[in-house]
């Protein structure tokens, strides 16, 4: 069904009889595979007949620990068909990921062809049976489950389970909540009636899906026959070419997600004037009033928000008309009233805490009765929420009766933070609690007694947690004390702690005398990374040198843009710079000493006659390959397909440093002469490959056609995304990435580029493009590879994609691959790894 309503179905299998359209895109994942809702239906059949082939039955209950969220999504509907489905996070440190399969007992684990090995040490731990998937690159044969190694039997569920999932409820301890079909089917329907969900609707998931909340908007969409766009990684830079090419009618994320949209929409205004949502939905956390205003005045579509929980899904919803501020919303089908201590409903305006019954909301916790008996009384489930309602049936949550810490959407369990830094062996006591923080909302802090005699810094203690704990669950601050305050039961009163150190988690000092001077170099490695702090943060004052990132305000996504903005500017390896010993103490000193220890990963760079080469990968055997970007000085965007590469050739950047010359040394000839000058007075013959991006495409293979000619023979030609020059219509596109591609990338690596880095990227992209319209292709007598990014249009006819008519000049054959994302982001660490697969055995090949 391409348009109109479909009516609301709730859960249910994607079955071909009962498809309307059973050719439509149904799942995306950005520059990946489309799959229609038959490839859908027939993924999620052959995933149910393979675990039936394992010997799983209906009343079993299966784990899945699948990272790529179209992969899990299909493996929770092919899993659902015929036993309950319980997502994990494949984050969680390999303990955590133990005490989970412990906790719930599944006959087996299912996770992707090459899981993750701490995930195969912590199911061998916990005695559990693992299980392989792993889908075909076509998508047209279903998927093969294996065995990976077997384990003990698990436990019996009730067959009527679709799902389970963990949930801390009231008490902050781990409890398991069963969702039975007719569950999901109420949360189901009671989304799509809220939202007025249509097949012609198209949602942009930018949630994880192991948590109910991502999972269940998915459903909801899938179920009307709507497409759904996943994206496994969020990456601000592509947002708004992902609204572009995939329309979303709306997307669906939490607060420190919709923070960095903003940013990127108030960065970028003109780009984001028209879109195709029709509204926005803020989930996982509680979203500020004022994120809100700036998200609905910056795209122009509303911010729908409210209140929910794993027990009963979503509870209420703000809908696409504002309530009354403050508000969660009204109910979308769940009923909701006030109680009282003594169990009596209370009236409007009364505060008491929140219960609910209804379809959606579950029966009852799995295998405790004693947390049964405290969550539910006379038929209505007890949520630990302080609230109270107006007389038009409007939310209002005062305060929470739970202890569980939302840090930015992630639920931490604070008993177990506790009991990994109660090991340590200077640690006598100790309580993680929540403390406020700017983007996150809130932030995880703990207090330590220390052992008498026993001495500890901060550092220290983080440390240690680092190795022990997810990043997720690692605190931003510790705070020595004397003692801890306690309930009459020996309970930690952390609410309390929260109370006596939210304002030194709010107001943070900068430390006396512990600023970097300003001295008249200027080059400290130390201020350097300073001020990228200082932009990425958006702080005026220079921060200290031993204050936590993460107590100045950072979250994931900051810290994620500020190594991004490192790698490009200082030339530094960001995933060496985000080891454990970093994020135990996200502090400049500790990232200075992370960069001095790793300087080996900064590759020399040596120029000769205007041509300065960068070396990106030194190991390997043979010849360098030898590489020239498209129109722009910057070589580091490649770094990513020199690492995926590995050792298998040296990995070398060729650029031309003359851009600042006369206008005639800019000329096609000198360029070309400068890079075949340089190739043959710093390497001896055979050559190994050359290759290019974009205009470096064209650049190196004249390089290639003199080398030859000049009795160099090039073996072959590796272009990426590279045109034809001659093809009018298509180069014109083409033209448009040499123009603005370059200005594009340094502003999403380096922020808002300066007046002469805008002045020079223009020059260079005028006379690129003047080369190209110039240059003639001669025949090469090699063989060429283009590496054709899939987010541009493809054609098996050349007149048509000026990408394939290098089979023309091509005497030892022409091959072309289709690789993962645009003619920009190909290189990009999310879209990269199919394209340095395919480039190594190429490189192997050739020698």
């Amino acid at each position: 069904m391409g348009s109109g309503t479909h009516p609301c179905e709730g859960f249910r299998e994607l079955d071909p009889r009962t498809l309307c359209a059973p050719d439509a895109p149904a799942l995306v994942r950005p520059g990946q595979r489309i799959l229609s809702f038959l490839q859908c239906a027939a993924a999620a059949a052959g995933i149910a007949r393979g675990l039936q082939r394992a010997g799983v039955h209906r009343g079993d209950l299966i784990a899945l620990a699948i990272p790529n969220a179209e992969d899990l999504l299909l493996g929770f509907l092919g899993v659902s068909r015929i036993a309950a489905a319980a997502p994990l996070d494949c984050k969680l440190a390999e303990a955590e990921l133990r005490s989970r399969l412990l906790l719930l007992k599944p006959g087996a684990l299912l996770a992707p062809a090459e899981p993750d090995p701490k995930l195969v040490r912590a199911a061998y731990a916990a005695g559990t049976t693992l299980l392989s998937m792993r889908f075909p690159s076509d998508g047209d044969h279903p998927p093969e489950i294996s065995l990976v190694h077997p384990g003990a039997a698990g436990r019996r569920v009730d067959a009527e389970l679709a799902a389970v999932f963990q949930t801390s409820a009231t008490t902050g301890v781990p409890k398991l909540a069963p969702l039975t079909r007719g569950n999901l089917d109420a949360m189901i329907l009671n989304v799509q009636r809220s939202f007025g969900l249509r097949a012609d609707d198209r949602l942009l998931c930018l949630m994880p899906l192991h948590h109910l909340s991502g999972l269940l908007m998915c459903l909801a969409q899938l179920m009307p026959e709507g497409m759904v766009i996943c994206a496994n990684a969020f990456d601000p830079g592509r947002f708004g070419e992902w609204l572009a090419a995939y329309r979303p009618t709306w997307y669906l994320a939490g607060p420190a997600i919709h923070r960095s949209i903003l940013q990127v929409v108030k960065e970028r205004p003109d780009g984001f004037r028209q879109t195709s949502l029709r509204f926005i939905r803020s989930g996982s956390a509680a979203i500020q009033p004022a994120l809100v205003e700036a998200l609905e005045t910056s795209l122009r579509v509303p911010v729908i928000h409210g209140y929910g929980m794993t027990e009963s899904g979503v509870i209420t919803s703000t809908g696409i008309h504002r309530g009354a501020p403050g508000s969660v919303g009204k109910s979308i089908g769940v009923t909701v009233a006030i109680m009282a201590q003594d169990g009596s409903l209370l009236p409007p305006t009364a505060q008491g805490e929140i219960v609910l019954r209804g379809p959606a909301v579950m029966s009852g916790y799995l295998d405790d009765p004693a947390a049964n008996q405290n969550a539910f009384h006379n038929g209505w489930f007890r949520t630990g929420d302080l609230g109270w309602l107006d007389p038009d049936g409007e939310l209002f949550i005062t305060g929470r009766i739970r202890e569980i810490i939302n840090r930015g959407g992630e639920k931490i369990l604070p008993h177990e933070i506790d009991a990994v830094v109660a090991e340590h062996p200077a640690v006598a006591q100790a309580a993680a609690f929540a403390i406020p923080h700017p983007t996150l909302g809130e932030d995880i802090a703990a207090a330590i007694v220390l052992r008498p005699g026993a001495v500890a810094v901060e550092s220290e203690i983080r440390n240690y947690l680092a190795l022990r704990v997810g990043p997720a669950s690692l605190p931003s601050r510790i705070f020595f004390v004397d003692e801890i305050p306690v309930t009459a039961t020996g309970k930690p009163r952390r609410r309390e702690l929260s109370h006596l150190f939210a304002g030194a988690a709010e107001d943070r000092p900068l430390p006396a005398g512990n600023s970097f001077p300003n001295d008249a170099a200027g080059d400290r490695l130390e201020q350097r990374i300073a001020g990228i702090w200082s932009r990425v943060l958006g702080i005026s004052t220079p921060p200290p040198e031993n204050e936590s990132f993460f107590a100045l305000g950072g979250d994931s996504l900051a810290l994620a843009q500020m190594l991004a903005i490192m790698e490009a500017e200082m030339g530094v390896d960001a995933r060496r710079l985000a080891a454990p010993g970093f994020l135990a103490a996200p502090t400049i000193a500790a990232l200075r000493d992370a960069i001095v220890e790793n300087q080996t990963s900064v590759k020399p760079s040596f120029a000769r006659a205007g041509v300065d080469a960068v070396v990106l990968q030194e190991r390997g055997k043979g010849p360098p390959f030898f590489c020239l970007p498209g129109a722009t000085l910057d070589a580091s965007y490649l770094r990513p397909l020199a690492r995926l590469v590995g050792d298998a050739q040296p990995f070398v950047v060729l650029r031309d440093t003359s851009w600042d010359a006369a206008p005639d040394a800019r000329a096609f000839e000198g360029l070309v002469q400068r890079f075949v000058d340089y190739i043959r007075d710093t390497q001896s013959r055979p050559l190994g490959p050359i290759g290019g991006h974009c205009f470096g495409g064209i650049l190196a293979f004249e390089c290639a056609c003199r080398l030859e000619a000049l009795g160099w023979p090039v073996p072959s030609v590796v272009l990426f995304d590279t045109a034809v020059p001659g093809y009018r219509k298509p180069l014109q596109q083409w033209m448009q990435h040499i123009k603005w591609a370059p200005q594009l990338a340094l502003s999403l690596r380096r922020g808002t580029p300066r007046a002469e880095e805008r002045t020079l990227l223009a020059s260079m992209a005028e006379a690129a493009a003047a080369m190209m319209r110039g240059y003639v292709p001669r025949p090469f007598g090699g063989s060429v590879v283009n590496f054709m990014a899939a987010g541009q249009c493809v054609s098996s006819r050349v007149l048509q994609d000026a990408r394939l008519g290098w089979d023309d000049f091509a005497k030892r054959g022409f091959k072309w691959y289709r690789v993962p994302g645009s003619h920009d982001s190909m290189f990009s660490e999310e879209y990269v790894a199919p394209l340095a697969h395919l480039l190594r055995g190429i490189l192997l090949d050739s020698r």
